[in-house]
Order: C-alpha cells, then structure tokens, then sequence
C-alpha cells in the first residue's frame, strides 16, 4: 500500500530532519509546502535534506497565515497535485514539520492498510459548547486574511440553512483516496468553502463539514491518529514516553529537538527510525 504524505513546514529545518529521515521511504510519495514567507536560507535547508529523491513534490509556494484559509488551500492544492501526479497510492496523510512517527514504519503501513475508515476527528458544535464553552469557532465571527494575518470582525457567519457546518475537530487526519477524489470533484466542496473561509481556523472544521455532509458520513472514525498533549499543543519531552508509548497514535505532536532531543532518540531507537547524524 502506498501513503501520500503532505508536509507544510515553515521553520526548524532541523526537526524536519528527523521527521524526514524517519518517514522516507521509495514505497510512498510526498508533497512538500514551504511557506513564501519562510527565508529562502530555510528553503533551501529543506531541499538539501530531501535530496533528488523522485517520488517528492514540492507544492509552489504561497504565503500561509495560522488559522486561516489559505492553509486549507495549500492542502487542496497538494490533494490536486498528487491526485494527478502522485501515482496510485491509497491513503493521505498530513503531518506538520513537528510531527514524528511514534510507531514503527512497518506498523504504521499495516493500520492504514486494514483501515477502512476516514480517520478524522468531528465533533459537533454542540459538544464543544460543553466541554470548551471558550472556543473560538463557537462565536462564528466573520475572518479575514490579508496581510498575513488573521482580522477577526464582530460580525457572524450565518451557516447555510440546508448544510451542517457545525463540526469541530483536528487539522491533522487520515483519509482514503476515494474521499480525496470526492473531495476536489464534488460541487460541494465550492459551496462548504464559500462558507467555512471567513472563519477562524477553517483547518479545524473544514473537512469536518464536508465528510459529515457527503456520501463518505458512515466512515468517519474519530481517532485521528496523533497523541497531543493540550493545552498547547505542548512540546514532548521524555517525561511524555510512558504515555506516548502506551499510546495506540500513529504519530505525536509536538517535537522540539533543541527543546527535548531524548525523546527522539529513544522514539527513534524503539521504532527503528534513522536519525540525524
């Protein structure tokens, strides 16, 4: 079974580097995003420690704000490109620069290929309300990004009278490519990002409202595959591995090497990753 990974980084290059020698492998295919506004010093750090490695590629690079739309755009862009250029693999993966397998290689290939599921976490809006009263999405407050940046506006977003929108969750998830098709050829997907784009982090509830409003509804499986630690998401440390290791994620977030480099190594010596040299 073939992964597609997609890999949004913007800074530490260095951490990268060990998410990178761990996750390679000529039996997946990748595709990278480095922010425009990331220096081009980091670029090319970035390019270096890929190599010419052919089953990579490298998204053009756009200026990419927290919490706002144009990270979803970057991951239908990449969604679009290995759609077409990626070869027939079965299962997309997003991990962030900061991400690290916690399992090994081998075991992370044989979940994904005995899964059925789309692996992303929704939950209604209506729960939030309950246990994060304080959340952001709730208020539904018109976004806009220009400048790089996010501007809040006291203003509501109504929601569409004939779609739920009303879901929250992860912008990191696990999806099968027939879901990935869906998602770049539905009429839908226009019409749930018209909406979702003017507010706060669409990341978290964007693929949220269009798997719990199309056909692919009755696969979604909330265990999307990472071990964060909140409120933060916090950097992992060694006192983490007991609970990491207990874990049944597929990978963590987040890492820091120049934070908390033992945590990497004993991750790494346990699951038979490469590292750094």
């Amino acid at each position: 079974m073939k992964i597609a990974y997609f890999i949004p980084v913007h800074h530490k290059a260095a951490q990268f580097h060990w998410l990178w020698l761990a996750l390679y492998s000529k039996m997946d295919t990748y595709c990278i995003h480095v922010d425009a506004k990331s220096p081009e010093t980091f670029y090319s750090e970035v390019r270096a420690i890929v190599g010419d490695a052919g089953n990579v590629h490298w998204l053009p690079r756009r200026s990419i704000a927290w919490a706002g739309w144009s990270m979803v755009i970057a991951e239908l862009d990449a969604m679009r490109l290995m759609l077409t250029e990626g070869g027939d693999w079965q299962r997309w993966v997003n991990l962030s620069g900061q991400d690290y397998p916690i399992k090994p290689m081998h075991q992370i290939r044989d979940t994904l290929a005995a899964s059925t599921f789309n692996h992303i976490r929704c939950w209604s809006f209506t729960k939030i309300a309950m246990e994060e009263p304080n959340d952001p999405h709730l208020k539904r407050r018109i976004c806009l990004e220009y400048g790089g940046r996010i501007h809040r506006t006291p203003l509501r977003m109504p929601f569409p009278s004939k779609l739920d929108l009303k879901w929250k969750g992860s912008a990191w998830h696990m999806f099968n490519r027939s879901f990935c098709e869906w998602v770049i050829e539905s009429p839908l997907t226009k019409r749930v990002a018209n909406t979702l784009r003017f507010t706060f982090c669409p990341a978290e509830t964007f693929f949220q409202g269009l798997i719990m409003n199309s056909p692919f509804v009755e696969t979604v499986n909330q265990e999307y595959g990472r071990f964060v630690l909140w409120p933060g998401p916090k950097i992992l440390g060694v006192e983490h591995l007991p609970d990491i290791k207990n874990s049944p994620c597929l990978f963590a977030r987040k890492f820091d090497h120049a934070i908390d480099n033992a945590i990497l190594y004993e991750l790494a010596s346990v699951c038979d990753h490469a590292t750094p040299q």
